[in-house]
């Protein structure tokens, strides 16, 4: 549930030009058509046919492990502002994801089994001195996945509306898979939003790096989630960015979450981190779970990868 400060909530949602519709991730996500007898004998002979998963992940990351990995998260930094997550209390979640992710261990979310990743117990020992952060398992389990996220909620114990929510003003939101950490993305609670702070496509969408993002002025980006996960052994970080079409007046109906795909270990000479994939969907499609929302484009960006039956990513990395 998510609180949207000093703004009338509009219906119409616009899609963005040179994107692909976020209705269609959902859709690919959400959509699997039955195999037939035939596909399925064919998928069970050749999956016979596989190699040892435990040794495929090892080789796969003795390969990524090739590269010294550049730091993604503090050159965030910049992005996460007031203007989103609303005041210091938002903020504090800002920094402590930073720290929390420096601590913990993600699982590889193609290779669970095979690989290893923080407990649900070593997680919420992070928090335990934490004052001001309430614990909430959400539920029912979907896939075997287990979220729990963690509130920073406001000092006063107001709740949201008459519920029974506590309001918070940021949120980090993890999940589990036979209990090891496959994802953890920040987000705010109650949030800001100002129209005038969309950045327009053109200032973006020719964007090979961070840094280039990082670059873009009048306005200055503003970020209202980050996720970080690892996909064969490769960790991924996703940041998403307030955006507009390029024709289309500043205003919430036009406003578009535009999702940016890195990784810590894919980055040119001068270890700038190259954008691997670019997606979006509409701001207020995005408001109603800003992480879930940003977990589904990355689950997109990998689906697209084993469609195409190649690693992006692997393509993209040089040893240096």
């Amino acid at each position: 549930m998510r609180i949207l400060l000093g703004l009338i909530l509009v219906t119409t949602l616009i899609g963005m030009a040179g994107f692909q519709s976020g209705t269609d991730f959902y859709r690919e996500l959400t959509n699997k058509p039955e195999k037939s007898e035939k596909s399925q004998k064919e998928t069970a002979e050749i999956e016979e046919e596989k190699p040892n998963r435990k040794e495929s992940y090892e080789a796969i990351k003795e390969n990524v492990n090739r590269v010294d990995p550049v730091p993604i998260l503090d050159k965030l930094d910049p992005l996460m502002t007031k203007e989103a997550f609303t005041n210091k209390i938002g903020l504090q979640g800002w920094s402590d994801y930073k720290k929390l992710m420096d601590e913990v261990k993600l699982a590889d979310s193609k290779y669970v089994k095979e690989s290893e990743g923080s407990s649900i117990e070593e997680v919420d020992a992070f928090f335990k001195d934490k004052k001001g952060v309430q614990r909430k398992v959400m539920g029912p389990e979907v896939d075997g996945i287990k979220q729990v996220n963690y509130w920073y909620v406001d000092p006063s114990g107001k709740k949201q509306g008459k519920s029974k929510i506590p309001v918070f003003y940021a949120e980090i939101l993890t999940k589990f898979k036979d209990d090891k950490l496959i994802s953890a993305s920040i987000e705010p609670g109650a949030f800001t939003v100002k129209t005038e702070n969309e950045i327009k496509q053109s200032e973006f969408n020719k964007s090979e790096t961070l840094n280039e993002l990082l670059k873009i002025k009048n306005p200055k980006p503003i970020s209202y989630s980050v996720i970080q996960m690892e996909y064969e052994g490769y960790p991924l970080t996703d940041v998403s960015l307030l955006t507009k079409d390029e024709d289309e007046e500043n205003s919430i109906d036009s406003a578009m979450l535009a999702y940016f795909t890195m990784s810590p270990v894919i980055y040119n000479e001068k270890k700038e981190h190259q954008i691997l994939s670019m997606s979006g969907i509409p701001f207020m499609t995005a408001s109603e779970d800003f992480g879930n929302s940003e977990y589904k484009a990355v689950q997109h960006f990998i689906k697209q990868m084993e469609d195409e039956g190649k690693s992006d990513m692997e393509e993209s990395v040089s040893y240096q």
